[in-house]
């Protein structure tokens, strides 16, 4: 949940940043930073928490200290954003959970370097609260049947180094052993749909999360089935776990050799 006293005390340091800097009416600022005025009217208030990208522009407009603000609104928005609490509930109460990643690796069968990595990756240290609630959701694992599939992209993408790449992909090939987690690859040489994103299902609650900029939560039928129908279709095209397993640890060798060779 935010962090109402962070809120506030973020507003006013952008508030006494915008005076200082010499726009005496939010508006003009708002013209600078090229967004409505209520978004300098609520950021102010301690209402929302401006977006990293515009606390960014407003920072160079006023001269402040993006780094320090960054973090201070990171801490104001809490471990867990409004919008995916639905989904958080929903994933700690189903039995049966399915994934979904064409580009990284899903957060329930994540590493803690790889959630450090992945959080952190626009510049910013993410807090300890919001890698202890990611790191929460592999919970999931130990009381639900779990079936992840992932594209072949997501264990070559590069997040953070290729220790913590090596690292996290021994990690999947070793939940690919385990007999309540399913993990199936899609390898690059087939064509398969839902590139476009990823996305969650509750089987057993009839609920599907859509990842995107701010996701979403549903339990609208008709798009809890078009999401299960596309599941299955990605599936299809997934290789058996044994096959997914060996093609992990393939690419998890391929990322130690170059610190091998380093080394040698």
């Amino acid at each position: 949940m935010p962090d109402g006293a962070l809120m506030s005390e973020l507003g006013r340091e952008l508030r006494r940043g915008r005076l200082q800097a010499g726009y005496p009416a939010q508006a003009a600022l708002a013209r600078v930073l090229r967004v409505d005025r209520s978004v300098v009217s609520r950021a102010e208030s301690g209402a929302r928490v401006p977006t990293d990208a515009v606390l960014k522009e407003w920072c160079q407009a006023c001269g402040l200290d993006y780094a320090r603000l960054a973090t201070m609104a990171r801490g104001a928005r809490g471990s867990v954003p409004d919008w995916f609490e639905g989904w958080r509930d929903v994933e700690a109460r189903s039995a049966r959970l399915a994934y979904w990643n064409p580009i990284i690796v899903p957060a329930v069968v994540r590493t803690e370097s790889y959630v450090h990595a992945v959080l952190g990756a626009g510049g910013i240290a993410p807090g300890t609260h919001q890698v202890a609630a990611q790191l929460a959701r592999a919970s999931a694992l130990e009381r639900a049947e779990v079936v992840t599939v992932v594209h072949e992209t997501a264990l070559r993408h590069f997040v953070g180094s290729p220790v913590i790449m090596a690292e996290q992909l021994r990690h999947l090939a070793h939940l690919a052993g385990s007999p309540s987690a399913h993990v199936h690859v899609v390898p690059n040489n087939r064509t398969v749909p839902g590139m476009s994103g990823a996305f969650s299902l509750a089987y057993d609650l009839n609920v599907v999360h859509m990842d995107g900029m701010r996701g979403r939560t549903t339990s609208d039928p008709d798009v809890f089935r078009d999401a299960t129908v596309l599941f299955e279709r990605i599936r299809t095209h997934a290789l058996p776990r044994d096959a997914s397993r060996d093609l992990i640890l393939e690419v998890a060798e391929e990322h130690e050799i170059p610190r091998r060779s380093s080394l040698a």
